[in-house]
């Protein structure tokens, strides 16, 4: 069914479990939208034409509701891998300026070791291999500033010391899960390499490379 707003512009009627790919296929469903009624098609033709290519373009697995979904289902590849490591206590370890020269020095010891200029050119499974090492990094920070944080840091209060060393702690775990996840991603990956002819799950087979993925990396 089609559903436009009281100004007439189409609203894409799939339901996203996140909202930000929400508004992204929104603006791309506007899109085709626009170009299927320049080619002529009408209102209610544009609309079904565009949401069907919307699907088709991003390969969207939809349920009788109307629900995308997600990649665990077969459904799309969401974009931003590191989305597991957006924790406040990784936040504070960026903002640390011997903490980012040690995470540029890793990237550039993993540019030389598989013979990359830049992260463009760098091979799938070296990106891979540097989120892992990354995210081990961050996990030994994590663990590293947590011992260290006491109560004569926060003026003697004991109770923002347990915050903190709560927030240090989830961005360690949160660390060492992402990890875990890009290592299974490899092993798909490497598994998938080996063995060509095996489909993909998005592509209809078993294996499941992982969650939120970006393209760049498939």
């Amino acid at each position: 069914m089609a559903v436009f707003s009281r100004f007439g512009t189409p609203l894409l009627n799939l339901a996203f479990k996140k909202a930000r790919v929400g508004k992204r296929a929104q603006k791309i469903f506007e899109k085709f939208y626009g170009e299927n009624q320049a080619a002529g098609l009408s209102r209610y033709s544009a609309y079904d034409a565009s949401k069907k290519e919307l699907i088709k373009k991003f390969k969207l697995k939809v349920n009788d509701r109307g629900e995308v979904l997600n990649r665990v289902e077969g459904g799309p590849i969401q974009k931003k891998l590191a989305g597991g490591l957006l924790r406040v206590g990784i936040k504070t370890i960026y903002r640390d300026p011997s903490s980012r020269k040690a995470l540029g020095t890793l990237k550039d010891y993993i540019l030389k070791q598989y013979k990359a200029k830049d992260l463009k050119s760098l091979s799938t499974l070296g990106k891979l291999d540097l989120k892992i090492r990354k995210a081990e990094g961050l996990k030994r920070y994590s663990k590293l500033i947590s011992t260290k944080i006491n109560p004569s840091r926060f003026k003697g209060s004991k109770s923002m010391t347990k915050k903190a060393k709560k927030i240090m702690k989830t961005a360690e775990l949160s660390a060492s899960q992402y990890a875990q996840k890009i290592k299974q991603i490899t092993k798909a990956y490497m598994h998938k390499k080996a063995n060509p002819q095996i489909k993909t799950h998005s592509e209809g087979g078993e294996i499941v490379i992982g969650k939120n993925v970006d393209k760049d990396l498939l």
